[in-house]
Order: C-alpha cells, then structure tokens, then sequence
C-alpha cells in the first residue's frame, strides 16, 4: 500500500519581508546616487523652491536649462540629451503648477529646441496656465 508523505515546510515570512525592503531600500539609494537624470530632478525641485523662478532657458547647444530665480541668481541644470532635456523641463512646469499657490511665478519659460518652444505664464496663487506650442 502507498502512502503519501506530507511535506513540512517551514517558511519565515518575516524574514522574507525584511530581505525585500532592505532590497528595495538599497536599489532606491542606489540609483539616487548613480542616475544622473533622478540627481538632476531631485536638485531641480531643491532649486525652484528656494524663489521665484524669472526664466527658463534651453541652449539646444550643450543641452543645458538656465534658470533665473527672483533673487538674481542662475541656476544651470545639464542634461544628456534633447530628449532628457524635454523630461527635465516638463519637470519643471509640473513643480511650478503644484506650487502656484506658494507664489511660484513663471514669468518666462521657453525651452527652445528642434521640436519644441513653449511659454508658459502661471498667475500667482492659481492653476490657470497659459501653454502655446
């Protein structure tokens, strides 16, 4: 006669659960520190914060954004290529949209490129902005 054999296994869910998020946590300090795209974006949010921002400026050239705070000064971001550059300054309307209501200001936001040239005016202490393509 055949009889079955029952197979224990022991299985520590708690451990398994620690070991994933130590592995998200690495992964995510990992590639804060590494990618250049997530470092840019991160400094992005740290510099529009600090003041108003006066103009946004693309130079198709060396794919760098400048942009001009109330207080007087410029801040450079580079980028690697047209296409992080199109990332980098939907990035920044994005911020600037969430924070009108902290009077974040765009007077001048163009970003000149082979497919792209926008100018967004944000009013203060609103939503409402004004795109043309």
């Amino acid at each position: 006669m055949y009889q079955a054999k029952i197979l224990r296994i022991n299985f520590n869910f708690e451990a398994v659960a620690k070991l994933i998020i130590y592995l998200l946590l690495f992964l995510l300090i990992f590639m804060l520190f590494t990618s250049h795209t997530i470092r840019n974006n991160f400094q992005n949010k740290v510099l529009i914060t600090q003041g108003f921002i006066k103009q946004v400026v693309h130079e198709i050239n060396d794919y760098t954004i400048t942009m001009r705070t109330s207080d007087g000064l410029l801040h450079k971001i580079i980028a690697n290529s047209e296409t992080e550059i199109q990332g980098l300054s939907w990035d920044i309307y994005a911020l600037t949209r969430l924070n009108a209501e902290d009077l974040i200001k765009v007077d001048y936001f163009k970003v000149k490129g082979a497919n792209i040239a926008r100018r967004i005016l944000i009013q203060t202490r609103s939503n409402k902005a004004d795109l043309r393509h």
